[in-house]
């Protein structure tokens, strides 16, 4: 229920502080459950939150997060689970200056899309790649990715 919730609140949206706490929820019930998949559900979420959507000084708790996230998914060999944190995951590496991780990164969920006929996925993950591209002043790539999604 609570991964409804995230997903319904994610679609509008809307009202961050709630889907934040809807995550916490969702950690919980794994925990209790002891669910690896749900618990890098709920991390993926409230990194988001705090690395996109909380102060500057949360951005490290959001990386956490989004780590522990991305290892559990790892972990349990979730090749979806796995590509979902992936989009997140390679923000911190924009963040820690490893363009060249996020750059292969984002290529790879993309090309994982695009097998899928995701074409959604693979478009935000093509974003994702202008974007980095973008940071690095390597404005001809950017505008191939952007052209790309």
């Amino acid at each position: 229920m609570q991964m409804h919730k995230i997903l319904v609140l994610k679609s509008l949206n809307d009202n961050k502080n709630e889907k934040l706490q809807t995550a916490f929820l969702l950690e919980q019930t794994a925990n209790k459950i002891n669910s690896d998949y749900f618990k890098a559900k709920a991390y993926n979420s409230i990194g988001a939150y705090y690395f996109m959507e909380g102060s500057q000084a949360e951005m490290p708790k959001g990386s956490e997060f989004i780590s522990k996230a991305y290892n559990l998914a790892q972990k349990i060999n979730d090749k979806n689970l796995t590509n979902e944190i992936s989009s997140n995951y390679s923000l911190l590496k924009v963040k820690q200056g490893l363009y060249a991780d996020a750059i292969k990164m984002n290529d790879e969920v993309a090309q994982y899309y695009l097998s899928k006929k995701d074409f959604s996925g693979a478009q935000n993950s093509y974003n994702n790649l202008a974007f980095v591209f973008y940071l690095q002043k390597d404005y001809k790539n950017a505008i191939t990715q952007f052209e790309q999604s």
